[in-house]
């Protein structure tokens, strides 16, 4: 069977009932309670498909059918456990409004929102000795240290456009962030494209927008994540493909932890129309920051203890969102600390911190290997 069956028929499934239940000129991402698996009453997303393929492979081997060498394997393509670790670039600074703006949203965020005033003062009170020592809100190359220091690699990614209110205001080209986004790659970090608002839901949009952030960093732009996650699932998949773009990773959910497609593993989505496995991976994320603190309204300390337990039930190779922006201190307080917990634990505990673009030649490795072996 040349296809990823278990993972791209639940992935197909799962999202076409979102095809059927949301029409393709409604904007936004599905939340958790309009998905199957809440109104089938499940109170988190959960690994279905995993354990679905777990049972047939274990029946096989009951019946006496030989396991292979990736399935004798132990964990993911031989390593325990793989976090991939990723960035949305959401909100940069100018040096002209000193990030102003970011921080007027973030006080009303906490003071209206939230609720948490005494979050409001520390932010005020960051965000002026922030002032006097750099420009706030413009943490690209200290994330890159902090993570370095603990040998781990990410991802960014970067919008390139803005044809709606929704997207970000940065301007990719100007000069501070051009140049701090080609020091990330010399660097060994990778650049992603984070599509516009209506980018995987305009024909040909995420390839020029793929084009205009390869010919600021100089080199080639392989991975994706859909901005606000607003993509039709009829659409998605084939867009960035048509992009060039070898992996996507908007597969989840705004407002919930867990896996969306049933899966903690990459995939390669089944392509309905043209009956064949898409070219690019899908690599799904399980956890956001953002979610926790304003669907959950979590506590720094309450973030880490469910981020801890959402990653322990979703052992496998998923993704994390962490916003640039957050990770300055300046958004929910404590929860650029949170990340940093998040990451020495999950070294102590045998996960590989990468990139996706890192992951692709074994991916690549074990679907050849595995359509051989068919044959």
């Amino acid at each position: 069977i040349g296809a990823d069956v278990v993972a791209g028929a639940w992935a197909a499934l799962n999202l076409w009932f979102e095809y059927r239940t949301r029409s393709p000129a409604q904007e936004g991402w599905i939340r958790w309670g309009e998905d199957w698996m809440a109104r089938a009453g499940l109170p988190d997303a959960q690994p279905l498909a995993d354990r679905w393929l777990e049972r047939i492979a274990d029946a096989a081997a009951q019946a006496g059918w030989p396991r292979t060498a990736w399935q004798q394997a132990e964990g993911f393509l031989g390593e325990p456990y793989t976090l991939v670790l990723t960035h949305d670039v959401d909100y940069l600074p100018s040096r002209r409004n000193r990030g102003l703006p970011r921080f007027l949203r973030a006080l009303v965020r906490q003071l209206i929102f939230r609720r948490r005033p005494l979050d409001a003062a520390r932010i005020a009170v960051a965000y002026a000795r922030t002032l006097s020592r750099r420009l706030p809100y413009f943490d690209l190359l200290r994330i890159a240290a902090d993570e370095e220091s603990r040998g781990a690699r990410s991802s960014f990614q970067v919008t390139v456009a803005r044809h709606c209110r929704f997207d970000p205001p940065y301007r990719f080209h100007a000069p501070p962030i051009a140049d701090a986004l080609r020091r990330l790659h010399a660097s060994g970090w990778e650049i992603c494209l984070h599509g516009s608002y209506t980018a995987s839901r305009t024909p040909g949009m995420l390839a020029q927008e793929r084009e205009a952030l390869e010919d600021v960093l100089g080199a080639p732009v392989r991975g994706h994540r859909q901005h606000y996650l607003n993509f039709h699932p009829a659409q998605l998949w084939a867009e960035v493909e048509a992009a060039g773009l070898k992996y996507d990773l908007s597969v989840g959910y705004n407002d919930r932890s867990g896996p969306r497609a049933g899966t903690v593993f990459p995939y390669r989505p089944w392509d309905v129309a043209r009956r064949r496995p898409c070219s690019l991976w899908e690599i799904p994320f399980v956890l956001m920051d953002t979610a926790l603190a304003t669907t959950y309204r979590f506590s720094a300390r309450q973030a880490w203890e469910h981020a801890r337990r959402v990653l322990e039930a979703n052992r496998g190779c998923v993704a994390v969102i962490w916003h640039q922006e957050q990770l300055g201190g300046l958004l929910d307080p404590g929860f650029e600390t949170v990340y940093y917990r998040l990451l020495d634990w999950a070294r102590a505990n045998g996960f590989r911190l990468t990139t996706g673009g890192d992951l692709l030649p074994e991916l690549d490795a074990a679907w050849r290997d595995t359509l051989e072996r068919e044959k």
